[in-house]
């Protein structure tokens, strides 16, 4: 694939290309998913805090990282602080988008988050995720239900990145657009961003013949704004989404079953769109 350990879905070289990647194969040995991680639980003033920190070997890369010797570079993943007191948790820092779906409740550790038991760094098509910093607030209703709200961090994103498809532009706004007030792909922080992105999500986790099992529903809303050079005007644009989730245990064995599988649906993306200048 010509992209490490993370799969470039936006660049796979199919037979046809020019170049005659796509007639290659490729093996290599690679230790950047290597983890470095903490956990710390603590009870302050009867309240439950719980601090986690991880970090793998995939960042920004020198360009003579393969050549002699693969110095992987150091990168966060996961950095928060989570406050539990009664029914109410409060968590800063940064974490798993809340819309990444989950295997239970609305939680941020990772062993509650259901993103595959892929080696693969970009994890499977299909799958809404980001670890992104953010402010989220989840009410435990029961065992059984919990709601979730989060501001998180927003990128006015038009694509490009890794060799993912990009908006064309209208050849006046090319300049003044790409990568300064839109991100097409290597614009980093450069593009401001109006507000955070809003989210919100409600879990339930039954049982059922016994059995657990869990649903989800969540959306965001989201807003790009730009200022078009030309006819001197601000134009403004925002989005909402939403999408349910749905995951089960593997079945039991029994003498005639030999293998079993933990479905869980892949999720259903409604979106709308609307703007205004």
């Amino acid at each position: 694939m010509g992209s490490s350990i993370g799969t470039n879905f936006g660049g796979t070289p199919y037979n046809n290309v020019s170049t005659g990647l796509g007639k290659l194969s490729e093996l290599r040995f690679s230790g950047q998913n290597s983890r470095i991680g903490a956990r710390i639980d603590a009870l302050v003033h009867g309240m439950k805090v719980l601090a986690y920190g991880e970090s793998d070997f995939l960042g920004t890369q020198a360009t003579n990282s393969g050549v002699s010797t693969h110095s992987d570079s150091f990168r966060m993943r996961l950095y928060w602080v989570d406050l539990n007191n009664g029914k109410w948790e409060l968590l800063g820092g940064q974490s798993w988008s809340m819309l990444t779906p989950g295997r239970k409740g609305i939680s941020p550790l990772p062993s509650d988050i259901f993103y595959s038991q892929d080696m693969d760094t970009n994890y499977q098509v299909g799958i809404p995720w980001t670890r992104a910093p953010q402010f989220r607030a989840v009410y435990h209703a029961s065992d059984v239900v919990a709601v979730g709200f989060a501001l998180e961090t927003a990128d006015q994103y038009g694509g490009g990145s890794s060799g993912g498809g990009a908006i064309v532009l209208p050849s006046l706004l090319a300049t003044p657009y790409t990568n300064t007030q839109i991100d097409l792909g290597a614009g980093t922080y450069t593009p401001p961003n109006l507000h955070p992105d809003v989210q919100a999500k409600i879990a339930f986790d039954p049982k059922v013949n016994g059995n657990l099992m869990h649903i989800e529903f969540g959306g965001f809303f989201s807003s790009f704004k730009t200022f078009n050079p030309v006819t001197r005007r601000p134009i403004r644009s925002s989005g909402r989404m939403a999408a349910p989730h749905r995951c089960m245990p593997p079945p039991r064995r029994t003498a005639s079953s030999t293998r079993c599988t933990t479905p869980c649906s892949t999720p259903t993306t409604v979106a709308t769109t609307s703007g205004r200048t």
